[in-house]
């Protein structure tokens, strides 16, 4: 499946011109020698890590999970909530979006976790529907569904999807040369 050409014409049109990974800062080291790794290739090579949600609910497991433009405001509350955490235990990592173009992702207007994809988790058929450009053009809709009704884009800019808890899943490693505020992470001391 070949968006390319589309994805770019998006990202252009949008005016989009980061995404955002959240991690722990512990992990920031490992991210700088490895680039951003999914779960799986992470157990897979034994590389130590912190989650920052044990419960994968989306089940993609094989992707890593971005914000497009602005962090997702719940995400953060919740990953607090849940490991009994502070803001400042976490790190945005900024990307380029031209991501988007050298690896498959998983367009998902709403919480990725949210049973509106429950469809899609073991329907390979069905989950190309979701990695196409016509789903990623989909988050900045007019109006998303969710379980508990509907979202409508209300003042939201260009580059902000409708839905704020809208996530690109993207499929394989993130290379570090990808990343933007690469500076700032290397400045960061780990033994804070």
């Amino acid at each position: 499946m070949d968006n390319k050409e589309e994805i770019v014409e998006i990202i252009k049109k949008r005016g989009i011109s980061k995404l955002i990974h959240v991690t722990r800062k512990e992990n920031l080291k490992s991210i700088l020698n490895y680039g951003i790794l999914p779960r799986d290739d992470l157990v897979k090579k034994n590389i130590n890590f912190k989650f920052n949600d044990y419960d994968r609910y989306d089940k993609w497991e094989f992707t890593s999970c971005l914000s497009v433009t602005k962090l997702n405001p719940f995400l953060i509350k919740k990953f607090i909530e849940r490991q009994k955490l502070n803001a400042k235990d976490f790190f945005e990592i900024h990307i380029k979006p031209t991501i988007l173009v050298y690896n498959q992702c998983i367009y998902c207007d709403t919480n990725a976790a949210s049973i509106t994809f429950n469809e899609y988790r073991n329907n390979p058929e069905k989950l190309d529907i979701l990695k196409s450009w016509l789903a990623f053009e989909g988050m900045f809709k007019e109006t998303v569904r969710q379980t508990k009704g509907r979202i409508r884009r209300l003042y939201k800019l260009e580059n902000e999807t409708t839905c704020s808890q809208a996530e690109i899943c993207v499929i394989g490693k993130i290379p570090k040369d990808y990343f933007i505020n690469i500076k700032s992470m290397k400045e960061y001391r780990y033994d804070k």
